[in-house]
């Protein structure tokens, strides 16, 4: 039984609490957020080392801000699971969580999320010679919503690095994409918004330097920046990330 402690208090935070609460086979350590109920959840307004000492994973589903501020702490102890993965494109915190991970012999997780296919992009790593990723989704999907919602823009077009300040909460998936191909300066990012999208729409691409060519295209529901399948895809990592792996890995 993984014992779990979540970080947020969103709409994916309370359904994977939800979840876990009435589990038979994981138990909820604890739940760290604002506007939750007590009566709900086993919630704190911080948290103790004490907490993670009883603790086997911790899920972020927050900000990346909530990544730069108990990352560290939690990896002393126990997993992370990152959902805003958008904190990772900061090179030094990265490789100073990869490294704290790797010294503490816990695992520092990034979810495969809304992104399908990331398995075939990972048998071969440092194999690519491009990779791109571009979304396409209605403007009120965005976080911030664009000035002029009437119309399809382009959004964004450019390194993901460049995107992921911009969009913090609409770019987990290319952040994810990016490191698990060529680079967060490397990979290309398109983000569109269109009003006349009823589904959000996700595709990559990647050549390879021997010239192969793979490419994945997703469509899904949306509820509100994420796609509706993002809860049930965190729980199938993190069924995953119970098989006990150090370091920086994908789930």
């Amino acid at each position: 039984m993984a014992r779990i402690g979540i970080i947020g208090s969103g709409g994916i935070a309370r359904s994977i609490a939800s979840y876990i609460a009435s589990s038979d086979i994981h138990s909820l350590s604890f739940v760290q957020g604002r506007e939750l109920d007590e009566t709900e959840f086993v919630t704190a307004t911080q948290i103790t080392d004490q907490m993670l000492h009883e603790t086997d994973i911790v899920i972020e589903a927050a900000h990346p801000d909530a990544v730069a501020k108990f990352s560290e702490q939690v990896l002393l102890t126990c997993d992370l699971m990152i959902l805003s993965c958008a904190a990772l494109v900061d090179d030094s915190l990265r490789d100073r969580l990869t490294k704290l991970s790797a010294d503490c012999g816990t695992s520092l997780i990034v979810p495969h999320g809304a992104l399908a296919g990331v398995e075939s992009y990972l048998s071969s790593p440092g194999k690519w010679a491009s990779a791109t990723i571009e979304f396409v989704k209605s403007p009120f999907s965005l976080e911030p919503v664009p000035a002029d919602t009437s119309e399809r823009l382009v959004i964004y077009d450019g390194p993901v690095r460049g995107i992921a300040a911009l969009y913090p909460r609409n770019v987990n998936a290319m952040v994810t994409f990016a490191l698990a191909t060529v680079g967060l300066d490397e990979c290309r990012a398109r983000l569109i918004s269109d009003p006349a999208a009823v589904l959000g729409q996700l595709s990559t691409k990647a050549i390879g330097l021997d010239g192969s060519c793979l490419e994945v295209f997703k469509q899904q529901p949306m509820n509100g920046v994420s796609g509706t399948e993002m809860a049930s895809s965190v729980l199938s990592s993190l069924q995953s990330a119970i098989e006990k792996r150090s370091g920086l890995i994908f789930g």
